[in-house]
């Protein structure tokens, strides 16, 4: 019985105390909208430069659904000056051996993003590039030698 009159008396005290009402209703809903629109806020709409990139790739990137990509050619030169005079958010070099990407990360979730699609776009191409390789081999393997292996087809990516 003490329980149930001190739970009455209780909420009859916030029921009467209207700030106390206010912030238990309005505040979380105000903070859930202003949550909303920080992380929904970010434009998808990206300029990336590429230097020396194969055309796969490029089309590969291009080829994003959830990004909208501009993609720009730059010499080695102007590739970083790109970044730094913030005409693209990255570029992507593949003149060297390793891929290197320039990156403005000032906004970390973009810069996210784009370093993930870049990364995703490299390594599909690659995967591709060996498949085909492994494909070319395959034909070139006479029958004879095979006997009765089979080599499986490598599917596309």
């Amino acid at each position: 019985m003490r329980i149930k009159a001190l739970a009455h008396r209780i909420l009859s005290q916030i029921r009467h105390d209207k700030r106390t009402l206010g912030l238990i209703l309005i505040a979380p809903l105000l903070i859930l909208t202003v949550i909303y629109y920080i992380f929904n806020s970010s434009d998808n709409t990206f300029t990336i430069g590429v230097v020396d990139v194969p055309p796969s790739v490029v089309e590969r990137i291009e080829a994003n659904e959830d990004l909208e990509i501009t993609v720009i050619e730059y010499s080695s030169s102007e590739a970083r000056d790109a970044v730094n005079d913030e005409k693209a958010i990255a570029v992507l070099d593949m003149s060297k051996s390793t891929p290197v990407i320039h990156l403005d990360a000032t906004d970390a979730a973009s810069a996210g993003k784009i370093t993930g699609l870049l990364k995703s776009a490299v390594m599909l191409d690659s995967i591709g590039t060996v498949r085909d390789a492994l494909n070319n081999l395959k034909n070139l393997i006479p029958p004879a030698l095979l006997g009765n292996i089979v080599l499986p087809e490598l599917p596309d990516v």
